[in-house]
This record gives C-alpha cells, sequence and structure tokens, in this order.
C-alpha cells in the first residue's frame, strides 16, 4: 500500500514484500486506518499493532495482512521486523531525529525523503508581519509520510511529456523582464518561461491539470499511491516539524538559507549565497 504526494513536492509511504491481494483496498474506508498503521511502525510501536489488527475492517484486506505479517514477525532491537526489509516510512526509533531516510522509484522519478510523524501548530499569529489569511492557529497530528527532496525539475517533466506527449498550453503568468510587472504571457510555456533555465532547476509555467497528469504518469511506472499534498502536510514539511516563526530558519527571510526576490514584492534577486534572480539549481 502506498501513498505519495507531488506539489512542488511528493511524497509516499513505503510497501514491504508482505503479499497482497489483486483487489485494492476500498480508499474510502481503509486509508485512514493504513496512516495509522504507518504512524505506529515509524515509532516501532509492536503493541498497539497488534491491537490494531481488531479494530481495521474486514473490508481493508491488503492492510490486514500487513499487520498480520508486522504481528507474527520477530522484531530486531531497533524494533523493525528482523529478516524483512523495512518499508520506506517505517523509520527505526532508534534513529537519530538528523538522520534522513533517502529513496527513489524509478530513474525519472522524484528523490524522496521520509518525514516522520508527529505534531505542529499550523498557521500565524495575529501578530506577525504580513500574516495575511493564515489563521486561527490549530495542532494537528501528521501521520509518517515522505516528500520530495526538491521541487520537481524541468528533465523529470520533459521525462513525462516525451513519454506520454503531453500537451501543455502557452499561458505563462511572470515577470519576463525583472521589472516586478506580473502577467500573463501567451507565449511563455514550462520550456520558455522567459528567463533562464537549466533541466535541473525547478520546472515552472506548469497547470493544475499538467501537475494531475504527471502524476498518473507515475502512478503507472511504479506501484502507485502519488498524490498533491495537503496544505496542512506542505507545512509541516516546510517549517521543518513544530517551529515557530514564519520561516524554517526563524522570524525572518534570508537569502543565505533561501533563492527568493527582494524584500519589497515582486522582483528577483540575487545576494549572497543566493546568486540566482530566478530559479536555482536543486
Amino acid at each position: 500500500m502506498r501513498l505519495v504526494i507531488l506539489g512542488a513536492c511528493l511524497f509516499l509511504f513505503g510497501n514491504d514484500a508482505v503479499a497482497q491481494s489483486s483487489r485494492p483496498d476500498p480508499p474510502a474506508i481503509c486509508n485512514a486506518w493504513q496512516g495509522r498503521f504507518v504512524d505506529l511502525s515509524s515509532r516501532g510501536e509492536q503493541a498497539s499493532i497488534r491491537a490494531l489488527l481488531s479494530d481495521v475492517p474486514i473490508v481493508c484486506r491488503n492492510l490486514r495482512s500487513r499487520i498480520q505479517h508486522a504481528s507474527a514477525s520477530d522484531t530486531s532491537a531497533s524494533g523493525v521486523p528482523s529478516g524483512t526489509s523495512v518499508p520506506s516510512a517505517e523509520i527505526a526509533p532508534s534513529a537519530p531525529p538528523t538522520t534522513l531516510r533517502l529513496f527513489r522509484d524509478c530513474a525519472d522519478c522524484p528523490e524522496m525523503v521520509v518525514v516522520p510523524s508527529g505534531s505542529f501548530t499550523m498557521g500565524s499569529p495575529t501578530s506577525e508581519i504580513g500574516r495575511g489569511d493564515e489563521g486561527p492557529q490549530r495542532r494537528l497530528n501528521i501521520s509518517a509520510f515522505a516528500i520530495g527532496k526538491f521541487e520537481v525539475t524541468v528533465a523529470q517533466f520533459a521525462a513525462f511529456v516525451r513519454s506520454e506527449n503531453h500537451l501543455t498550453v502557452n499561458d505563462c503568468y511572470t515577470d519576463r523582464a525583472n521589472t516586478g510587472y506580473w502577467d500573463t504571457v501567451a507565449a511563455g510555456s514550462w520550456r520558455a518561461p522567459g528567463f533562464y533555465q537549466t533541466d535541473d532547476r525547478p520546472v515552472t509555467c506548469v497547470t493544475w491539470e499538467d501537475a494531475n497528469a504527471y502524476i498518473q504518469w507515475l502512478n503507472a511506472r511504479t506501484e502507485g499511491g502519488y498524490r498533491l499534498p495537503s496544505e496542512a502536510e506542505w507545512e509541516y514539511a516546510a517549517r521543518g516539524g513544530d517551529r515557530d516563526g514564519p520561516y524554517p530558519g526563524g522570524a525572518s527571510a534570508s537569502h543565505d538559507f533561501a533563492n527568493y526576490g527582494a524584500d519589497v514584492c515582486c522582483r528577483g534577486l540575487e545576494s549572497g549565497r543566493d546568486r540566482w534572480v530566478y530559479t536555482s539549481p536543486v
């Protein structure tokens, strides 16, 4: 069972080698139970995993098979069944929090990084400058998942377009002259957005329909489960867990840690370690 996500990012839950039914579990019933199982597995809570089996509906045959397999296996000191491969999202609890689990499904697939489960405060306080519509703040629990380590690149998107003969539209909302004035340019496209691009930079000028077509292509090439992230999932990953402040580095942005434009909206800017006016290589 897999669950993967794309935005400028992707994530996915791993699968193990348990034999499963050719008929998929009904997602409307089983997805929440799947998330619970992955969360418990990521924390090595074997007793809770065994207890979970009595609650999971019978119609979730594949998930019940995985739980039975996990419950019947001997566990090592790390909490992972011995003699079996560790599913991508099932991180041993003894691993230090700074250790990243990375994987890639195929040569043209995005590289993924596993994000452990946890809680965080979504949104921003009313006192935050430039807050906009980011409230009210609320506390959320997030199950373990994996997300794209980088944005989807030009090369990765191009591989999909070539493979599927996918047709894209040539409407792009951009500031081609770096004047601070943004407008829809009919000639703009992901191939020629109007500024310098290379294969290893984030793809731009793609529509929601393009993104979903790309996801379907990834699902066909892999074991499936890719989808767009929720707002909460994206913010949890972007914050780096439960961190305060509007930026991962604290209360203010810095060109030493991020590629972004001028402080006064909305022009590109090269400053310090940020050597790119527009996109930067991943």
